[in-house]
């Protein structure tokens, strides 16, 4: 089969594959189940990382993502297909060793940041797993759903779309996000604008006062990667000055999981909900 770099042939369909991301990991689960899994990323497993979580328990091998990757541990799984996301350094270092012990090696070249790639990669995994009906049975179920909110915000004019900043931790740093993530298609079809516009924000970046106060959003989305809520963003959110900042002032903070709005989900639970604050009379 084809893929961005060229081509891999596989005999049959895959019984031992090793998805090294997370994003490439939750699609094989939902295409294939944990039985054809080898080994999956430890966030998988993570209810606030994954919304596979409970399938990713019942896969035997874990891969530590805090470590690079290393194609001689992958090799210990006997994999019949590594898939990879090359977006990862770790994921691309490890490429061409598992090629070159003549392993099959699916690489993902994009960025998983539409929902027009999250479904491309929904598919061309599935035709990988030999799942092509699931894939499409899962990508049809995505477009309608993403569809439909569409629909019912696009009469909304701009004046009604919310200013709507996103904040997640990394590496336990706050960051403000920016173009470059799921998180821009996915505000813009919920029906908001964008706060990190009004500070010409190109990629997400570290959180400062400066910049929340500068873009004075008047909604703030919360994405929790760890289950401790609202408290892990308290020292950007009570430092001075941040009172007066809309959002903060009228109280208008919703918190997500990361889960929601993960890359290997497309984003699909947390475009509903976003939607559904920012405008209950429409839903």
């Amino acid at each position: 089969m084809a893929h961005a770099h060229g081509e891999i042939a596989l005999d049959a369909a895959p019984e031992r594959i090793v998805a090294l991301s997370s994003d490439a990991a939750d699609a094989a689960l939902q295409l294939a189940g944990p039985e054809r899994l080898a080994a999956v990323p430890d966030l998988n497993r993570d209810p606030h990382q994954s919304l596979q979580h409970e399938t990713a328990t019942q896969v035997e091998g874990v891969i530590d993502t805090a470590a690079e990757a290393d194609a001689e541990s992958v090799l210990a799984y006997e994999p019949d297909l590594v898939v990879v996301t090359e977006r990862h350094d770790a994921e691309s270092l490890a490429l061409g060793q598992l090629e070159q012990a003549g392993v099959p090696v699916l690489p993902i070249a994009n960025t998983w940041d539409s929902p027009e790639l999250y479904v491309e990669n929904l598919r061309l995994i599935g035709e990988a797993l030999g799942t092509e009906e699931r894939a499409e049975e899962l990508a049809g179920d995505y477009e309608r759903r993403w569809e439909d909110v569409e629909a019912r915000v696009a009469d909304l004019p701009e004046e009604e779309r919310p200013r709507t900043a996103l904040l997640r931790i990394i590496a336990g740093q706050v960051f403000y996000s920016g173009p470059g993530a799921i998180s821009q298609p996915v505000l813009s079809a919920a029906g908001a604008s964008h706060a990190a516009e009004e500070i010409g924000l190109e990629r997400s970046q570290p959180a400062s006062v400066e910049q929340l106060s500068a873009s004075a959003p008047e909604r703030i989305v919360l994405l929790d990667s760890t289950g401790a809520g609202e408290a892990q963003f308290a020292e950007l959110l009570d430092s001075p000055g941040i009172g007066a900042v809309p959002a903060v002032a009228e109280e208008q903070i919703l918190i997500l999981t990361a889960a929601q709005l993960s890359s290997g989900s497309g984003g699909i639970e947390a475009l509903e909900e976003i939607a559904a604050w920012l405008h209950p009379d429409l839903f």
